[in-house]
């Protein structure tokens, strides 16, 4: 009798086993959701005008030192320079992203990205940050990468409108 127990115990755990595997109860929408809204902590951030000499980053006194014209009358996504992870931007109307970015970070996600022929250099202790690239974004949210994984990717954001926060917010 106790023989015949723990064979239709262990059945019915095989059957269970087979059957969460068939229809995956934890989809990976659940699975993306706990991942960045339990397990992940907040990006702390901050937006302002971007004024040529203004640091680029919240914890370190690098700036840009060569000023392209691209980055004039922009809005720059300030975070700390060695975070990672994502960011979102609700966009209300076309706007233009532009990062700053370094051969030594991982840059396989802007593939579809525009180079700039524009210099720029920000003169960073092990990455330097010297090709701009931007892309036009339409209406809708985009997940943005922070970059790495060396550094983050400096994110500017311009507009032809002189009203510019009221085409966009950002969001963890």
């Amino acid at each position: 009798m106790r023989y015949c127990k723990t064979i239709t115990i262990l059945f019915l755990c095989f059957l269970l086993g087979a059957f969460s595997h068939q229809y995956n109860p934890l989809h990976q929408k659940s699975i993306e959701f706990f991942k960045r809204h339990i397990l992940q902590k907040k990006i702390k951030f901050d937006l302002v005008a971007y004024n040529h000499g203004d640091h680029i980053f919240l914890d370190r006194n690098y700036s840009e030192s060569q000023h392209p014209k691209e980055l004039d009358k922009t809005f720059l996504v300030k975070t700390n320079r060695h975070a990672n992870g994502t960011l979102f931007i609700r966009v209300m109307d076309e706007i233009t992203l532009h990062r700053l970015i370094s051969p030594k970070n991982n840059n396989q996600g802007y593939f579809d990205w525009v180079i700039s022929s524009s210099e720029t250099r920000v003169d960073a202790v092990g990455v330097d940050h010297n090709l701009l690239i931007s892309k036009v974004l339409k209406k809708g949210t985009h997940r943005i990468s922070l970059g790495g994984p060396f550094s983050a990717d400096p994110i500017f954001i311009s507009q032809n409108d002189s009203i510019l926060t009221e085409h966009f917010s950002i969001f963890n």
